[in-house]
């Protein structure tokens, strides 16, 4: 499906997403990275979190004023763009604030709003410690069940993930403040992650799609004595770690272009990987879920079938390792 044809509907799934139960966690965990948000911002405290099952959709937080004036603040993957291998943050942002007005016809038909249009659609430099960051200011002015509203939505580039806030309330100028100022902050603490991102390899053919691929095995064992068990699994193939992006029942390792070694027995280029290893309780034992990214593109015919073969061999290395660990405990 052409990129024009499916992103309004990737937004439109973003905003009418059900909002979950209130958990008190502050990560979202996407394909490359943990993303670890304050819990406090500019007056405002997380007050429910979700991850989605496709990461390649991220999750969001919702934060709550006092007053009760909520900001959901998104953190989702940038999709490939086709001939893109640096800056691509900053060119979804744009795709994004460019098919946000195709999408309020099926916000008014949904019902979510009366009626709805954009007032407002900027460019946005915030200055913070690390530079400027570019981004998008959307304000839209509508009805809502009769009643008038004001609908915010910012949009940042972060590396190799997008940031975007949303808030809808009643129009005053002192909420309109209270998200900027929310945004700012937030802005701020999210740079120095983005600068991180950037010394990521760049991909000579651009990056590789969002597939990846999964598997998973159940362990006898409660989940924290699987935690060495996969730690070594990961160290026995090649990879490493990076504690910055991991937490615990959760291990995201550094990008690499070298392992595991026998990958280069079966593809001619290495596409570059990097692993997500999830350990959680599954009645009295524990459910471990590999999940394999390929990095970069492989041009060529067989380019996909070489990702797909590489990303296939590290999950199954480790899954393999880790269920021979198992064999014969109690």
């Amino acid at each position: 499906m052409p990129r024009s044809s499916w992103l309004p509907l990737l937004l439109l799934a973003v905003l009418a997403r059900p909002i979950a139960a209130q958990v008190a966690a502050d990560s979202i965990v996407l394909r490359h990275a943990v993303v670890t948000l304050p819990a406090e911002l500019a007056g405002f405290t997380v007050v429910d979190r979700k991850s989605y099952e496709n990461e390649a959709e991220g999750g969001f937080l919702r934060y709550q004023t006092p007053r009760e004036l909520m900001a959901d603040v998104f953190v989702y993957p940038v999709r490939a763009v086709e001939g893109c291998a640096a800056g691509c943050d900053s060119l979804a942002v744009d795709e994004e604030a460019a098919a946000f007005p195709q999408l309020i016809p099926v916000l008014v038909q949904r019902g979510y709003f009366d009626s709805l249009r954009v007032d407002v659609n900027r460019v946005l430099r915030l200055d913070g410690a690390t530079g400027a960051l570019r981004g998008r200011h959307l304000r839209m002015v509508g009805t809502r069940q009769g009643e008038p509203v004001s609908s915010e939505m910012y949009l940042f580039g972060a590396g190799s993930y997008l940031l975007k806030v949303r808030s809808t309330h009643p129009p005053d100028a002192a909420a309109d403040s209270a998200v900027a100022g929310l945004v700012r902050e937030l802005v701020g603490r999210m740079r120095a992650r983005a600068r991180a991102d950037a010394e990521a390899p760049t991909c000579a053919d651009g990056p590789a799609d969002e597939q990846g691929v999964s598997m998973d095995v159940t362990l006898k064992e409660a989940p924290g004595a699987v935690a060495s068990r996969v730690e070594g699994a990961l160290r026995e193939h090649g990879f490493e770690v990076n504690p910055e992006r991991s937490r615990p029942g959760v291990w995201v390792t550094r990008p690499t272009f070298s392992a595991p070694e026998a990958i280069k027995e079966v593809v001619e280029q290495h596409p570059g990987l990097v692993l997500r290893v999830e350990a959680e309780a599954a009645g009295r034992g524990t459910k471990v879920t590999v999940a394999s990214y390929a990095l970069c593109r492989v041009a060529g015919a067989e380019g996909s079938e070489s990702e797909g073969a590489a990303e296939m061999m590290a999950a199954m290395l480790v899954m393999s390792t880790l269920s021979e660990a198992g064999k014969g405990r109690p």
